[in-house]
């Protein structure tokens, strides 16, 4: 199957202060030259139909590529270490988020952290990743076969500033590696790979309920990985308006609370209030998790 595709592809999550989030920004890399490009702001914008999201669900892995996926994620790791980041965790649910969307691109013939119907990194992560808190950036890139093919990936997104920094970012905590593959022109396999990194700030002591009803109360528990320790939970609807939320309290190192969710039915985010230790006036959002409610 003959394809005119972009090699290189990254995108970035931001950081927001004072209830907002910004859009996430994105590097492309076509062949033409450099463009930007904006990901859907995380917690704003139009709604994505749940069903549709969960269609790119987990267990769609090939299992003969792991010796890639693991082979990247080392090298990533090498490249770190030499850069003087922090060693990333091997996350197997961003993996599994990573494979489906390598297996998408190569199944409908696209190249882009969007699907053809919209959804981007932050959208995928929140529908799958139910027990942490935190930003995403992603990495894309399509290779042919070829020597050393796990360390050509990465030295291949090293030539570029938004895929390296999105690589070498020294606030991401976990990587996930998900490849698929085709036969292209010539009768050559290509390799489609996709990096899924993430800064966790807290971790849910339970997975978030996928679907709830109105009026439902869900008692949370979040142990952060990074100070200060988040004082509200918060479920907000598509254009990033607050629905309901529960003041945090701190109990045996963890933030607790009972959140009672809000209608009327669709889907929402929920997302965590910390406040700026350099600023009192100034409070960050991080996102979590979406929710069904019914």
């Amino acid at each position: 199957m003959s394809r005119n595709l972009p090699p290189l592809c990254s995108a970035t999550g931001l950081l927001a202060a004072i209830g907002l989030i910004l859009p996430a920004l994105a590097w492309l890399w076509p062949p033409a030259g450099w463009l930007w490009a904006a990901d859907p702001p995380l917690g704003s914008g139009s709604t994505v139909p749940i069903a549709l999201v969960a269609s790119f669900g987990r267990g769609q892995r090939d299992n003969g590529l792991a010796w890639l996926e693991q082979g990247i994620f080392a090298a990533s790791n090498h490249e770190r270490q030499q850069a003087g980041r922090p060693l990333l965790w091997d996350n197997a649910v961003l993996a599994d988020i990573a494979a489906s969307h390598s297996l998408d691109m190569v199944r409908r013939n696209f190249f882009s952290h969007n699907t053809p119907e919209g959804i981007g990194s932050g959208e995928r992560a929140a529908q799958h990743v139910r027990s942490l808190f935190g930003l995403v950036s992603e990495n894309l890139a399509m290779m042919t076969e070829r020597p050393n093919l796990a360390a050509a990936f990465v030295q291949n997104w090293l030539t570029s500033p938004g895929h390296k920094a999105n690589l070498l970012h020294p606030d991401s905590t976990d990587l996930g590696v998900g490849c698929a593959q085709t036969v292209g022109a010539g009768g050559l396999r290509e390799f489609f790979c996709t990096q899924l990194f993430m800064n966790v700030y807290a971790s849910l002591a339970q997975p978030f309920p996928v679907t709830a009803y109105a009026g439902q109360s869900v008692d949370v528990a979040l142990t952060p990985r990074q100070q200060p320790m988040p004082t509200r939970l918060l479920q907000v609807d598509a254009h990033g308006w607050e629905m309901a939320s529960v003041v945090l309290h701190v109990y045996n190192g963890m933030a607790q609370g009972s959140l009672t969710l809000q209608g009327p039915p669709g889907q929402y985010r929920m997302q965590l209030e910390v406040p700026d230790r350099h600023d009192a006036q100034r409070l960050w959002i991080i996102p979590g998790p979406y929710v069904q409610v019914r």
